[in-house]
């Protein structure tokens, strides 16, 4: 928005960041600050303090990280990325840890496609669901196509 160079060190820039979570009957607001850092070999490494205001239980801090790491094997692409977010405990939710990472193959350039078709797995492995002691492991498979 500024225009101008916000980068010193190992960041790359810094934001003002907010996000809207919505489900069945709730809305969760979390406004912060982002900073985008340069971590050798990384396509973006990103850091993310939130403050929360909950609809269904009492307001809290996240953490949230963001990342994706490409690899190449031959003239194969691959992609690693993922996120973290870690909310801290209040008098009616528990901390809760969630993170997902993926593990894609760009198919599309062996399809002859410009735009990246990504086949992959991704891993949820996620403590105290919404704050709550029920925990989720789950394995998911991916077919994204960026456009």
């Amino acid at each position: 928005m500024r225009g101008s160079d916000l980068a010193f060190g190992p960041v790359k820039d810094l934001f003002l960041t907010g996000t809207w979570e919505a489900g069945d009957g709730f809305d969760n607001y979390l406004y912060g600050v982002s900073v985008s850092l340069d971590v050798p070999g990384f396509r973006y490494f990103n850091a993310s303090v939130y403050k929360a205001y909950n609809d269904l239980a009492d307001n809290d801090e996240q953490l949230t990280l963001t990342w994706a790491y490409p690899i190449e094997a031959g003239s194969q692409e691959f992609l690693i990325d993922g996120f973290l977010d870690w909310s801290t405990s209040s008098k009616t939710h528990e901390s809760e840890m969630n993170f997902t990472p993926q593990i894609k193959w760009n198919a599309g350039k062996n399809l002859g496609l410009k735009s990246p078709l990504y086949v992959g797995i991704e891993y949820a492995y996620w403590n105290n669901k919404y704050g709550s002691t029920t925990d989720e492991r789950c394995a998911s498979l991916l077919l994204k196509w960026h456009f």
